[in-house]
């Protein structure tokens, strides 16, 4: 939900930026000759957002003399510093910010959106919806209005409210995709999974989409565990984008989740030939799925000798190679990996099934962990069985 108010306020922003060129905050005027060689604040910081840098913005107007701007500037003044508050999440500086400036003549009507934002941010829903309805008329020609209205409604339980904002939105302004993309989320977060997929269908296919727009909808679907139908949706949102390395991350997790081994590791394996960061990934999954040959192979493709000797005990363990595991013993000391219990105990392991006696126990006298001095103690049982075994 954080993550959804974050890009709710993204989105808000990107509005302002638009209302913010429409309105003459644009760039900065014609200066006087004795100001050529000066811009003065309220231009500058208008032609640094116009640009996107709000933090620099921000500066300028802090370190301006306020008393100094032309009173016909002042209103200007203020809404900027709210636009660049708004910008890092200081919502209620914003706020206090943008109240003044509608406290001034000559304040733009954006200022009210921009206002209702601030206060959607600071959670307080209802004073946003009043600031909205303070801006009147000239605000329902602007798409953030009805964006803003609708997730201040949803948030306040009234989700047929927000529903009618959002389908007045896209009557109003039909080329705005951000109408189509909310309904989606919202039917999602309603449990209404079947009618969000028939609505994905409308909205992945008429509309200009972003990769993020399908990896947002696919992740909405698994967390709700509508595992089929967010299987489906990735698979055909990969063949899509045969690029992008996230699609085949977030269906091997998915694979996982639904007990497909094979298949998670077959897909982290694509992953890991894009990207190397992930071959251990890659090698783990393959262990989890029991093939250990695969497992291997990858594993020899770790550049970071610490996790794949990890690795690599474990591995070599599982497929019963305890020859092999119990010769990394110095490999495993001169990397400082003994300071694990876990690993610890594993060579223990490896050097019992050798009957390098001796060694296993100089490990297993090391070891502090609960868990593990119980295994120890059943590991010493079966050598002292096998010694008795012997000696008659």
């Amino acid at each position: 939900m954080r993550r959804l108010q974050r890009n709710w306020m993204r989105a808000f922003l990107a509005t302002g930026l638009f209302l913010l060129t429409l309105h003459g905050f644009g760039g900065p005027p014609a200066l006087a000759s004795e100001d050529a060689e000066r811009v003065d604040a309220v231009s500058l910081a208008a032609l640094l957002i116009r640009d996107g840098h709000f933090d620099r913005a921000e500066a300028v107007l802090n370190q301006a003399d306020e008393a100094a701007v032309p009173k016909e500037d002042q209103a200007r003044f203020h809404t900027l510093r709210g636009l660049a508050l708004l910008h890092r999440s200081a919502f209620k500086e914003a706020g206090t910010a943008l109240e003044r400036a509608l406290s001034l003549e000559g304040v733009e009507k954006p200022a009210y959106l921009y206002l209702a934002q601030s206060r959607y941010g600071t959670g307080d829903y209802p004073a946003a919806l009043k600031a909205l309805d303070r801006g009147g008329a000239e605000l329902l020609e602007m798409p953030g209005t009805f964006l803003v209205r609708a997730q201040c409604r949803w948030k306040l339980g009234e989700a047929e409210a927000a529903w009618s904002s959002l389908d007045e939105g896209e009557t109003r302004f039909p080329d705005d995709a951000r109408f189509v993309r909310r309904k989606l989320f919202l039917l999602v977060e309603l449990g209404l999974f079947q009618e969000a997929v028939e609505l994905g269908e409308r909205f992945f296919t008429h509309y200009v989409v972003k990769e993020a727009d399908f990896l947002a909808f696919g992740e909405a679907l698994r967390k709700n565990r509508q595992y089929e139908k967010a299987l489906a949706f990735l698979e055909n949102a990969r063949l899509r984008f045969p690029e992008n390395e996230t699609f085949p991350l977030l269906l091997s997790n998915l694979y996982r989740e639904t007990g497909n081994l094979r298949f998670s590791a077959r897909l982290m394996e694509e992953a890991a030939y894009r990207n190397p960061k992930y071959v251990q990934e890659a090698a783990e999954r393959y262990r989890a799925a029991g093939d250990l040959r695969k497992a291997l192979y990858h594993n020899a493709r770790i550049e970071n000798q610490k996790d794949k000797i990890r690795q690599r005990l474990a591995i070599l363990l599982q497929m019963g190679r305890y020859e092999m595991a119990s010769a990394m013993a110095g490999r495993i000391r001169r990397l400082g990996l003994l300071d694990n219990e876990d690993i610890r105990y594993a060579l223990a392991y490896a050097h019992y099934q050798v009957g390098r006696r001796r060694e296993a126990e100089a490990h297993l006298k090391k070891l502090t962990r609960s868990d593990l001095f119980r295994k120890a103690a059943m590991l010493r049982k079966a050598m002292e069985s096998e010694n008795d075994g012997r000696h008659e």
